[in-house]
């Protein structure tokens, strides 16, 4: 059995972070996005693998502790699918709807990703999220659960920050150490970006697949 990783081109093109923001409130209905001085959020497919059932129940804890509105904290979660009817249902019972857009799906998604502060990932079950290797060529910190092939890409408060899944009060923890600490977001989305451009690139992925070919065919 050989495995060869996903591989993305890191100089992948990505909007700067106020453009993103004026893009975004320009397509979307996510007037807050001007106002927020802290963006969290995640792109994803809304099925219930993905966990952000258990992304909102973090924003229930952090807005019950006062967290949201402490650090004028904004949640953006672009996608959509089945699951979108119970989340917005979740998103009212818990009154989060001014906290946290959801927009839809999004044409080229990535190049939007330097809004995000911090890029969760709260899935119940993965591979290895390409969603991941985006979030590092935006040098954006990642929190992300640890199921799939994640915990071979991060390494916890190295390159990222590891929880376990269906944890909303880890969750709110993991977002609560990194929020208010700069240096330590530009720490690990550093070290991130260094580990994909070391063994997660389309050339790693190009190369180790030619020399599997080679390799069964002599």
């Amino acid at each position: 059995l050989v495995i060869i990783p996903n591989g993305i081109d890191v100089h992948l093109e990505v909007f700067p972070k106020k453009k993103a923001i004026i893009e975004l409130s320009r397509i979307t209905r996510c007037p807050s996005l001007f106002s927020a001085h802290f963006i969290i959020g995640t792109t994803a497919n809304f099925y219930k693998n993905k966990g952000i059932d258990t992304f909102i129940e973090a924003m229930k804890v952090l807005k019950e502790k006062g967290v949201i509105k402490e650090h004028h904290i904004f949640f953006l979660i672009i996608g959509d699918g089945e699951e979108r009817l119970h989340l917005e249902k979740m998103l009212h019972a818990y009154n989060l709807e001014k906290e946290c857009c959801m927009p839809g799906k999004l044409a080229d998604a990535s190049k939007y990703m330097s809004i995000f502060d911090i890029f969760v990932i709260p899935s119940r079950k993965e591979g290895l999220p390409f969603v991941l290797l985006e979030a590092a060529t935006a040098r954006v910190p990642v929190i992300a659960t640890r199921v799939g092939g994640i915990p071979e890409m991060l390494q916890n408060e190295q390159n990222g920050i590891l929880i376990n899944p269906e944890s909303p009060e880890e969750l709110a923890t993991a977002i609560e150490k990194l929020n208010p600490k700069p240096d330590l977001q530009k720490k690990l989305s550093g070290a991130l970006l260094n580990t994909v451009s070391q063994k997660y690139t389309q050339e790693a992925m190009a190369k180790d697949t030619a020399a599997l070919y080679r390799a069964v065919s002599e």
